[in-house]
Formats: C-alpha cells, sequence, structure tokens
C-alpha cells in the first residue's frame, strides 16, 4: 500500500499515540500532552510546549 495509513499505537499507561504505517511519524503535540498528563499524576506542573525549545533540560 503506498498511502501513508494512520495507525493507533498504545504507549503502555501513558496513551495511545497516532503514527503512519509508513513513516512511522507522529504529532508531537500527542507526545507532548501524554508527557504532561504523567507529570500532573506525579504533582508536577506541565510543561507549555512553547517552552520545551527554550529549557536546557526537560
Amino acid at each position: 500500500m503506498k498511502t501513508n495509513q494512520k495507525m493507533t499505537v498504545q504507549i503502555y499507561e501513558f496513551g495511545t499515540l497516532k503514527i503512519g504505517h509508513l513513516t512511522q511519524m507522529g504529532d508531537v503535540t500527542q507526545v507532548i500532552e501524554m508527557g504532561n498528563r504523567n507529570r500532573i499524576l506525579n504533582g508536577l506542573p506541565p510543561i507549555p510546549s512553547a517552552n520545551l525549545c527554550t529549557q536546557n533540560s526537560t
């Protein structure tokens, strides 16, 4: 199949991520949202996506 179909992948307890079956690329925004949900569950504040590129560490 030449058309890049969207697949849904379960990432353990973090959630699901939609990726292309040919490119195996997903949406970074979905990954950030999963990470922020995990941070909130662990009592940490969420990191705005705009701040990710300006921080020394994440």
